[in-house]
């Protein structure tokens, strides 16, 4: 080597005579980046009980090498419960047949653990003991700036049968709200949310995710194409603290996120004008829910919160609103937010105890009857605050109908709220089901329904099968 070559290798930092290449890079991480296949369920219309499936493809990666995987939390549409961010409707079944297709061509199968909506993360373990460990990725808690070189390590769509995609790209924005996150130019098209991020030392330090600015899934063939303007990447620090204890599914569905059981809109700058508030920022309550957190502290339609624990909300644009749901919603239920509340000229101080938001309709108990081609559920609580109904509103929710069933063609539909059923109160699933089966037995050629969608409430008449 010349003389003058070795002096200026002398003077290189020993990190950038250390540093892995690019290729380095890739080939440390290729293995733990993998396919995640699937069915997605969708309930049909035809036959109660009965799905139509799809396959889906996502990219998952690897966390532990006894077989986690990290995938993006779309892959279970269902929202756990009322403050959940993520919903598959009530046309949406629950997703099946998981398969963990590895770099090196095996098949795993796996089962679904539980999701995050607000990390956008859910988790798949690989199902029985492993041969020999796979390779996982463990997360750096290093942070990205702009202008810092990073790269992707992804998935191609099946039209390129699921090869590696490889990106460099460079860190173009810093979002420091509601939480941290980077965006980069990025118009490569890979197979979905999820891929890995890597530093210029080759740390793992991030996955892409569903992000707002210019991102969306299309259906069927193109569906797995992940198009992005620009891509969000979500920092290790987001999702960290889940590896170490995922989510179960069984304990999401009774303590969900922590809710504080409002309705709200932004202080802006006219509403603080008109109200004399010194302070910039903040939401407007609109609606408090019974029997929830903020009822329970007598906050009330008009107050202004202003701040959580003394630190002031920035929130003067309704588009903001997240910042504030997201400062809810991580934290644990049972504790205390202090808010600085203002009211009718006063400065009030509340301290708030935060509870678990209640499960969903799409986690309900519920039962089915294919003869009428039906599926009912229990009523919850986001049922009674859509609907606006009493919090002891007795009945079922009509949650499925087939249109060409005796309920279909008797103008049921999916949301109402039935109340009665040939003139016999019903309060519950056991009670609706113990009612129909007498009443299908009497004579007469029609059942008579009382329902409701919120304030509008009908009579139906349903022909027996």
């Amino acid at each position: 080597m010349k003389p003058f070559a070795l002096l200026l290798l002398l003077l290189l930092p020993l990190e950038m005579l250390l540093a892995d290449s690019p290729e380095d890079i890739f080939k440390k991480f290729r293995s733990a980046v993998v396919r995640v296949s699937f069915n997605r369920n969708i309930n049909s219309q035809s036959q109660i009980g009965s799905t139509i499936s799809l396959k889906e493809n996502r990219i998952g990666v690897v966390v532990s090498e006894t077989g986690m995987v990290m995938v993006d939390s779309d892959v279970f549409p269902l929202s756990l419960d009322i403050m959940s961010v993520e919903s598959g409707g009530m046309f949406s079944g629950e997703p099946s047949d998981f398969k963990i297709h590895l770099g090196s061509g095996g098949e795993l199968e796996a089962d679904f653990v539980g999701k995050d909506e607000e990390a956008q993360v859910a988790f798949l373990q690989v199902k029985g003991v492993l041969k020999r460990p796979l390779p996982f990725v463990k997360f750096s808690q290093k942070q990205l700036a702009i202008g810092e070189r990073a790269y992707l390590l992804e998935l191609l769509g099946e039209g390129y049968q699921y090869e590696p995609l490889f990106t460099p790209v460079t860190i173009n924005a810093v979002i420091t709200e509601p939480n941290i996150s980077y965006l980069v130019k990025n118009e490569v098209t890979a197979l979905s949310a999820g891929g890995l991020v890597l530093n210029g030392d080759g740390d793992a330090v991030g996955i892409t995710a569903r992000g707002k600015a210019g991102m969306s899934f299309s259906m069927h063939e193109e569906f797995e194409d992940f198009r992005k303007t620009f891509l969000t990447i979500s920092p290790a620090s987001r999702f960290t603290r889940l590896i170490a204890n995922p989510p179960a599914l069984e304990k999401a569905e009774s303590n969900g996120k922590s809710w504080l059981g409002i309705n709200m809109q932004a202080l802006t700058e006219s509403l603080q004008r008109y109200w004399q508030i010194s302070d910039k920022g903040g939401i407007v309550v609109t609606r408090v829910l019974p029997e929830s957190p903020a009822q329970a502290v007598d906050l009330r339609v008009g107050d202004v919160v202003l701040s959580i624990d003394g630190e002031a909300i920035p929130v003067d644009d309704d588009d903001q609103l997240e910042r504030f749901r997201s400062r809810v919603i991580t934290r644990k239920s049972g504790e205390n937010l202090k808010l600085k509340v203002f009211r009718e000229g006063d400065y009030l101080e509340k301290t708030v105890v935060l509870a678990s938001a209640p499960p969903s309709l799409e986690r309900a108990a519920k039962r089915q009857f294919a003869d009428l081609g039906l599926e009912v559920r229990e009523i919850t609580r986001d049922v009674i605050h859509d609907y606006n109904l009493p919090t002891d509103q007795e009945g079922v929710v009509v949650y499925q109908v087939d249109r060409a069933s005796p309920a279909g063609l008797g103008g049921l539909e999916s949301g109402a709220v039935i109340t009665h059923l040939d003139g016999e109160t019903i309060r519950d699933l056991s009670s609706f089901a113990d009612i129909l089966e007498r009443e299908m037995k009497k004579k007469g050629t029609h059942l008579m329904f009382q329902v409701r969608w919120s304030s509008v409430q009908d009579i139906l008449f349903v022909e027996k099968p």
